[in-house]
This record gives structure tokens, C-alpha cells and sequence, in this order.
């Protein structure tokens, strides 16, 4: 029998399935069930690829796992392991060159080539159980992508990227490669691809550059005035991305229209701090 003029507060669980709110990609609900998902048949469903753990048999951060074949991880201090998905077969370190950076590592598949940067040489994948320093003389690198024929690389410059030669990655300096440079009211942040579109996302800006093709294949068509506080916080998601903005809020994009996604959250984020160190995920 209800009691008039108390009030009382009841917690109720939300619901259990794949969480497509993009507010809440940063800072899931339901953060336990992150992982998984409970199908209609009520039974546990792990997301795509999870497994418990692989043990690298190293005292070291694992920095970047790249779902490609069965999959590699990369260690804090650069090196590369090959994993497995039975969990009961040792893994696997890859030989040659390792990754000498700082940065967190940023990667992209050509062809059959893996090539994984972090500011300092490129590497690449060579067969499945070595790794060697990328050829052509490619700059170091902190961003790569592809676009059309061309792989891209910047974060070696607070203005310039460049681009390697029509359909080979070792090659920055001679055919129709080339580099160019964005204005100066910033340093370059970060980089993603979308179709035939660089976005290069500065400190203060975020300017758009399309791949026309022909001798000078990029041009500039967009500028974008809000920046980026977060290099590693860009999640591409299908047709729109998502980062952290230089007010320290979190902003999706799509195409050149910005809007920001945090304000049911906007008390505990700006309690954050580093904000230069946040990392963003997207589980799907």
C-alpha cells in the first residue's frame, strides 16, 4: 500500500543488449557487460574475437593486438607476438625489427603486408613469423591509413603528411608520391580515412582532404574549427567517428556536421584529468 509523500528510489537493471547509444560508447552502462551480450535464448554470448587471455610470457604492457589471422599483440616495448586461438599453444615472438616509438601504435593491412608505426621507423610483416624496417625511406611515422593506392603517413610533422607511391607502400619518394602540408594554427593530432577522405584532426582544427587522383591526388575541401585533446581517442564507427574534443568534451562526426554526445555525462568527464592519455574503444 503506497504511503502518500514518501518517496523512494527503485535501481533497475537496464537491458542486456548490444549498446548502439553513442554517448555511451565512452562510458558504457552496463560496463560489466561490455564484453557480451545476453542473446534472446538467454544464454552468453562473448563479443567477436574475445578470448580470456594469451600468455606473452613477458613482463611487459601489451600496447595493441591486430586482428589479422590469428591475430598479433604488440608489447610495450615493441615487440610482436603471434597469437593463437587455441589458448593452450604457446605464442609466438616474431623475429627482426622491432618497434622503437613512444607512441601507442597505430597499424593498416596492404595487401599481405602488416605495417605497424609509433613515431619512430614503420614495420612490416614479413610471412608470418618475421618483421622487418619498412623500405622506401618512409618518414616516422606516428598515423598510417590507405586510401585508393596510396598508404598515408603523418604525425612525423605537426603539418605535413605524405603519401607513398600508387600501390606501394615502399615507396615515399620517387613516382607520384608526395606529401603536403595542413595550415599552420596547429599540430596534427590524428588521422582517419573515411572513402576517399583524409581527415586530419589538429590540436585546434580538423581539416578534410579529398584523393581527386592525378598528379597532385589531395586536395583540401573542409576546415573544421574543433580540435582534438586526444590522439588516441578517434573511434570510426561506419559512416561517422567519434573523439574527445579540445574543450574536453566528447563530439561525433559525421561528414563536416559536429555534435557533441557527452552532456549526460558532462559532470564526470570534465572531473577527468590527462585528457591527452584517453583511449577510445568501441565494442560492437
Amino acid at each position: 500500500m503506497a504511503i502518500r509523500g514518501v518517496t523512494k528510489n527503485v535501481a533497475v537493471n537496464g537491458p542486456v543488449s548490444k549498446n548502439t547509444d553513442e554517448a555511451e560508447i565512452f562510458v558504457p552502462n552496463q560496463i560489466d557487460r561490455r564484453n557480451g551480450r545476453m542473446t534472446d535464448g538467454m544464454n552468453w554470448l562473448t563479443r567477436p574475437g574475445f578470448y580470456p587471455k594469451w600468455n606473452l610470457g613477458i613482463d611487459e604492457n601489451v600496447k595493441l593486438l591486430i586482428p589479422e589471422g590469428t591475430g598479433y599483440a604488440v608489447s610495450k616495448n615493441g615487440r610482436i607476438f603471434q597469437l593463437d586461438k587455441d589458448l593452450n599453444t604457446p605464442v609466438t615472438e616474431l623475429t627482426g625489427a622491432k618497434l622503437r616509438g613512444i607512441y601507442r601504435p597505430n597499424w593498416i593491412k596492404n595487401g599481405a603486408m602488416i605495417i605497424v608505426c609509433d613515431g619512430r621507423n614503420p614495420v612490416k610483416s614479413v610471412g608470418a613469423s618475421a618483421v622487418d624496417i619498412l623500405g622506401g625511406s618512409p618518414s616516422n611515422f606516428r598515423f598510417i591509413g590507405m586510401i585508393g593506392p596510396y598508404t598515408i603517413g603523418c604525425g612525423h610533422s605537426d603539418t605535413e603528411f605524405k603519401w607513398s607511391a600508387s600501390n606501394n607502400p615502399e615507396n615515399w619518394t620517387t613516382g607520384d608520391s608526395g606529401f603536403a602540408n595542413v595550415k599552420t594554427d596547429g599540430v596534427i593530432r590524428g588521422m582517419m580515412i573515411q572513402k576517399e577522405l583524409v581527415y586530419l584532426f589538429k590540436d585546434q582544427s580538423i581539416e578534410i582532404w579529398y584523393n581527386r587522383g592525378g598528379a597532385t591526388p589531395f586536395v583540401r575541401i573542409e576546415y573544421i574549427e574543433r580540435g582534438l585533446a586526444a590522439s588516441d581517442s578517434i573511434i570510426k564507427d561506419g559512416s561517422h567517428s567519434c573523439f574527445i574534443g579540445n574543450d574536453n568534451r566528447f563530439y561525433k562526426l559525421e561528414g563536416t556536421a559536429v555534435s557533441v554526445i557527452s552532456s549526460p555525462y558532462e559532470k564526470y568527464i570534465q572531473a577527468m584529468v590527462n585528457f591527452d592519455q584517453v583511449v577510445g574503444y568501441h565494442f560492437a
